[in-house]
C-alpha cells in the first residue's frame, strides 16, 4: 500500500466517545463460572475449533446470534469468559469501544438476551444509523435492549464517557499507479 498509493500514516491517541463498562449500584450479577471439560480458545485471535462432544469451548464469545424469530433476538454467549473478550465483544455490537470500569477478574459463564436497536450500530442488517440494509427485522417486545439487559441479567452498566481510543491518521494518499 505504501508504495502503490504512496500511503503514509501514524497513530495516535485521541479522546473520543466510548462506553465505560461499570457494576450497577445493585451489584454484579456475573455468573461463577462452572467447573467444565474445556477446550480454551487460540490465542492468536484465530477462529475456534469446534469443541469435542463432551467438551466447552471456554475464553470465547460467541455471538451475537440470532434467534429464530420474527423479531431481532441476540445472544452473547460463553464459557468461562474473561471479561476483556466480553468487552471486545461489547465494542463490536455498540460500534463503540468500551472501557473496563468493572474491576471484575474472574471468569464467568455469560448468557446475555437482548434485542437489537439504534444502539446496536456495530451490527449490519439490525437498522442502526447508516446500517447498509439487508433484513431488518423488528425489536423483540419481550426482551429488552443492550443496556437494560446488561443491567438486569449481569448486573453491570454502560455509561457514555470520552476515553482514550487510538486511531490510525492517513497523511498522505494518492492515486494507484497503473500496472
Amino acid at each position: 500500500l505504501a508504495e502503490r498509493f504512496k500511503l503514509s500514516l501514524h497513530r495516535e491517541t485521541r479522546e473520543l466517545p466510548v462506553y465505560d463498562l461499570k457494576v450497577a449500584k445493585a451489584g454484579s450479577k456475573l455468573p461463577v463460572s462452572k467447573e467444565v471439560n474445556c477446550m480454551s480458545t487460540p490465542p492468536d485471535g484465530a477462529q475456534p475449533v469446534p469443541p469435542q462432544p463432551g467438551q466447552s469451548l471456554c475464553g470465547y464469545v460467541a455471538g451475537p446470534m440470532s434467534g429464530w424469530s420474527t423479531y431481532a433476538a441476540l445472544r452473547l454467549q460463553g464459557t468461562k469468559v474473561h471479561m476483556a473478550d466480553f468487552i471486545s465483544k461489547l465494542a463490536l455490537v455498540l460500534g463503540r469501544p468500551v472501557l473496563d470500569k468493572t474491576e471484575f477478574t474472574r471468569d464467568f459463564d455469560l448468557n446475555l438476551r437482548f434485542t437489537a436497536d439504534e444502539a446496536t450500530i456495530g451490527l449490519p442488517g439490525f437498522g442502526g444509523p447508516g446500517d447498509p440494509g439487508g433484513r431488518r427485522l423488528p425489536a423483540d417486545p419481550d426482551l429488552p435492549n443492550i443496556f437494560a439487559a446488561l443491567q438486569e441479567q449481569l448486573g453491570l452498566k454502560l455509561a457514555s464517557a470520552k476515553g482514550p481510543v487510538e486511531v490510525l491518521v492517513i497523511d498522505h494518499v494518492e492515486r494507484p499507479t497503473a500496472n
